[in-house]
């Protein structure tokens, strides 16, 4: 299994959605193929300071932001409410 690391440097898992060690909410990116630690960027977008590119906002996919089953992050332009394959 892939593991990763929060900005903490906790070590953690694919289907994490936050940090056991600073409980920060996490999001998996796949067009990077990375989970990174989200930085409100308002009120339902994110950010992932030195993971993703400055000034790209991202919100939770439907499935993470409404039934907490998914944790995968949508770029904020697509049209599409849910997370679905990477181009």
């Amino acid at each position: 299994m892939k593991t990763f690391h929060c900005q903490c440097s906790n070590k953690v898992f694919f289907l994490n959605s936050y940090c056991t060690n600073c409980e920060r909410a996490l999001g998996y990116f796949p067009r990077i193929g990375q989970m990174g630690a989200l930085h409100p960027a308002s009120q339902y977008l994110w950010t992932a300071p030195g993971l993703t590119p400055v000034g790209q906002t991202y919100r939770k996919c439907n499935n993470y932001a409404v039934e907490d089953v998914c944790n995968w992050m949508v770029e904020n332009d697509d049209p599409d409410p849910f997370c679905g394959p990477v181009a």
